[in-house]
């Protein structure tokens, strides 16, 4: 096979699964996960994971724009992800800490720099293997949400938001890493004297406080005792709020609707359709 003949061949695979890409990602609407970052203006925009693109859809205006495919920013992630999470806190001292984002696939996760926009490939800082301490059989799990520790930002004790078994849990997390290998171990202990922010050790069901059928949620807190949680269905998005440092007495702001429409012309349009608007 010559040259030319070989480059043909492989552009026409290129365009093919291109458009293997966009039909599943019109035929099958579905929210794969979401991300709330500290870092996009403004602080209403959150992305949206739908199969092997992404979105930014700002809830205030209820605009939903800027779609690109996931391998585009993010080569080395495996898509239709599981989960996304930014890795962020509020410090101390009150200020906004963000440095990286976290992608989950099975029992994969991909870590990235948190970027105030992402229009480039990004390099992975590091990948590993996810291992879930509690468990008894192989069952399927999803990574929700992460939290960092207000006071080392940088301890590799993280809380995390995690749908296992048609449940909800906050578990303590740990990155551990041996030689050039990392793992995410979930549903470690709190004994460790330099974690102290999370006062969960293993994990917890939070099974009274967020439904079953929860697919991605994304955490958001404006100050120490004020949170949103961005919460994603299969095709629904609900904001909800609690003035508790804990993910206690959820209420819910917003909810929304989105329904995908496909035609010959154009790849996909998404529209949105407001349920309600209830104001705090």
């Amino acid at each position: 096979m010559n040259s030319r003949l070989f480059l043909i061949i492989l552009s026409i695979s290129q365009i093919f699964k291109s458009r293997l890409e966009v039909f599943d990602h019109c035929s099958e609407p579905k929210i794969d996960g979401i991300m709330w970052s500290y870092k996009t203006i403004p602080n209403t925009t959150i992305y949206i994971f739908s199969n092997f693109h992404f979105f930014q859809f700002d809830y205030k205006k209820e605009k939903l724009n800027n779609e690109k495919r996931i391998k585009d920013v993010w080569p080395d992630v495996e898509v239709p992800i599981d989960g996304v999470s930014a890795l962020k806190s509020i410090l101390e001292n009150l200020t906004y800490f963000e440095e990286e984002i976290i992608f989950q696939k099975g029992r994969r996760y991909w870590i990235y720099p948190s970027r105030l926009k992402y229009r480039n490939k990004e390099t992975v800082k590091r990948f590993g293997n996810i291992s879930l301490s509690l468990e008894e059989t192989k069952s399927a799990i999803r990574v929700l949400s992460m939290d960092i520790d207000k006071y080392h930002p940088r301890s590799p004790y993280r809380g995390i938001l995690l749908r296992r078994s048609e449940n909800s849990f906050r578990c303590l997390t740990q990155e551990i890493q041996k030689e050039s290998n990392f793992q995410l171990r979930i549903g470690v202990d709190n004994s460790d004297p330099i974690n102290r922010f999370f006062k969960y050790g293993n994990c917890e069901s939070l099974h009274s406080a967020l439904p079953h059928s929860i697919l991605s949620a994304e955490i958001y807190r404006f100050s120490l005792d004020q949170a949103y949680l961005m919460v994603a269905y299969e095709n629904i998005l609900e904001l909800k709020y609690t003035f508790h440092s804990n993910l206690v007495e959820l209420q819910t702001k917003k909810k929304w609707n989105i329904k995908k429409e496909c035609n010959v012309y154009s790849a996909h349009f998404l529209y949105l359709d407001l349920h309600c608007n209830e104001e705090i």
